[in-house]
């Protein structure tokens, strides 16, 4: 009986060993010719495409997967698994804008994604708890509605809108003059850029109604700024200066 006892302590001593031995880290995926980055759920990275090409986010980490949305150069997301290899291309799943799929790391000797942040960085950390205090609030007056100013500008001189968020859009001047990015919303703003006729932009958020035209935030050649996106002429007809350019998806 003794025997028995003693035989039932060594297993249970040896079981507890094994579970308090310390996890071997995975090693580093290959997939084709690429080399997983040195990612972990959490960390904050970001699209870096030297094409200024967004990456697709798709349901599955494979290219045959439906494509949920587009993650436009320099748009920040967090990781949250991975890597994965599939069809020679190493994908991470992420979350973006509340949406969460796959996009792929790159292809041989091109990354097109870069970390920001590790995830003891990123991941916000619980403050010190302080004791409360609890302050009596004024309760607030109710403010009249006269006074309480309507929006002045609603885009009275914009053409009909055409043009939609994360989409790629062509700068279509018909008197060959540049469309000019600007800083801010607005014909006061100061001018970043000019943008030929033919030229490509992704839009990247917007409209804004600045000075009776609709404005859209756009990003080109590396830059960010305001670009409108036509005017409504005296007899009704219209004139864009940006329209939709679904030849590149």
């Amino acid at each position: 009986m003794k025997r028995l006892i003693s035989l039932f302590v060594l297993l249970t001593g040896l079981l507890f060993c094994s579970q308090l031995a310390p996890v071997q880290a995975q090693e580093t995926l290959e997939c084709g010719e690429m080399t997983a980055l040195n990612l972990h759920r959490g960390d904050i990275a970001r699209v870096s495409n030297t094409d200024d090409r967004p990456n697709r986010l798709r349901e599955r980490p494979t290219i045959s997967a439906r494509v949920i949305d587009s993650i436009p150069v320099g748009d920040l997301f967090e990781i949250e698994g991975g890597p994965r290899c599939a069809d020679d291309i190493i994908w991470w799943r992420v979350s973006y804008q509340n949406q969460t799929g796959w996009t792929a790391q790159g292809v041989a000797g091109t990354n097109y994604i870069e970390l920001v942040s590790a995830a003891a960085t990123a991941t916000p950390r619980p403050t010190q708890t302080a004791t409360p205090r609890v302050t009596p609030q004024p309760t607030p007056t109710p403010q009249p509605n006269a006074t309480s100013s309507p929006t002045a500008d609603n885009c009275s001189l914009a053409p009909d809108r055409q043009l939609e968020v994360r989409s790629w859009a062509r700068v279509t001047y018909v008197d060959s003059r540049p469309s000019n990015l600007r800083a801010e919303p607005g014909l006061d703003s100061s001018i970043v850029t000019t943008i030929n006729p033919g030229e490509r932009v992704w839009v990247v958020n917007g409209p804004e109604c600045v000075d009776g035209y609709r404005w859209w935030r756009v990003r080109y050649d590396g830059q960010l700024g305001w670009v409108g996106d036509g005017v409504r002429n005296p007899d009704g007809t219209y004139q864009y200066y940006l329209v939709p350019d679904r030849a590149r998806s």
